[in-house]
């Protein structure tokens, strides 16, 4: 028996000209288009932040030159999975309406689907330091299939994927209703047959917590599907050494829940964010409960 690899299949940053072998639809009534900065944001791509003259670009939906409704659809090459799952992941920038909603479709090939027909697989709407940290915890399966798009900041967001016939992934930007300014921004696409991250930790101006006496920082509140309650914790206060710290803590759902959560693990992940994911350098810790051991105060 031979064992397979985790399988690398795209990963695109927008910088050459041909935009990775993208299409746009002949069936929408908008475009998305190759941009180097938006007058009301971003004002620069994601994957150089300004910082390299002559480059740095992004695709962009201008949904204030378009009706409410209009639609834009843009298309990856033609893809050819090995195993049955993967894992899209892409930094999301809205300026435009808070309204405003991106679409992650999927156009699967095969003999049985002639048509070729789209199928929605996630709808994020409107309602989120040069090297930047992400904490990724993978406790227990936690799928969604509704996001909020935060206005005037780069996103990162994960998006399963369950394909196992040759496919493309469809980015619908849709104008939604309000005042809209600017519009939707992607940039550094990335897709692997990996299993996408239950909870993403996205730390900001990460460098200014180094070093400093306060330098701990603790995640918002997370729930696993059997509705435990938890936290991340991170000090970063004695460098080089860093503190990685998981906590449970009380949720709403303590009075039907067992105690002490007993054999579950989680992975906690330190993840950079170069833009090809190939690049990136990550630190993972795992911790799996055992009722059986405890520590004094």
């Amino acid at each position: 028996m031979v064992a397979s690899s985790l399988s690398f299949m795209e990963s695109c940053d927008f910088e050459l000209e041909n935009v990775c072998g993208m299409i746009q639809s002949s069936e929408d009534s908008a475009d998305w288009q190759r941009v180097s900065q938006v007058p009301e944001g971003p004002e620069s791509d994601h994957s150089n932040m300004g910082r390299c003259k002559g480059s740095g670009f992004f695709m962009h939906f201008n949904s204030s030159s378009v009706n409410e409704g209009a639609t834009a659809m843009l298309g990856s090459r033609i893809l050819y999975p090995k195993r049955g799952f993967q894992c899209l992941q892409f930094f999301l920038y809205n300026s435009g309406s808070e309204h405003d909603q991106l679409n992650i479709y999927i156009r699967e090939y095969s003999a049985a689907n002639v048509n070729r027909t789209l199928t929605l697989v996630e709808e994020i709407k409107g309602t989120l330091s040069t090297f930047l940290f992400l904490v990724l915890c993978s406790l227990w399966n936690n799928n969604v299939s509704f996001a909020d798009i935060p206005i005037g900041s780069w996103q990162l967001y994960h998006v399963t994927l369950k394909v196992s016939n040759k496919f493309r992934v469809v980015f619908g930007g849709v104008r939604g209703a309000g005042a809209s300014r600017g519009g939707l921004s992607i940039d550094d696409i990335n897709l692997s047959e990996t299993q996408c991250p239950h909870h993403v930790w996205h730390i900001r101006n990460f460098t200014q917590l180094i070093g400093s006496p306060s330098g701990s920082v603790f995640s918002p509140s997370f729930y696993s599907s059997k509705g435990y309650a938890f936290q991340i914790c991170l000090n970063l206060s004695s460098l080089p050494n860093i503190g990685m710290y998981f906590h449970l803590i009380s949720g709403a759902n303590d009075d039907q829940l067992e105690w002490p959560c007993p054999w579950q693990q989680v992975t906690m992940t330190i993840l950079d964010q170069n833009p090809d994911i190939r690049q990136r350098m990550s630190n993972k810790r795992s911790i799996t409960t055992d009722p059986f051991m405890t520590t004094g105060l």
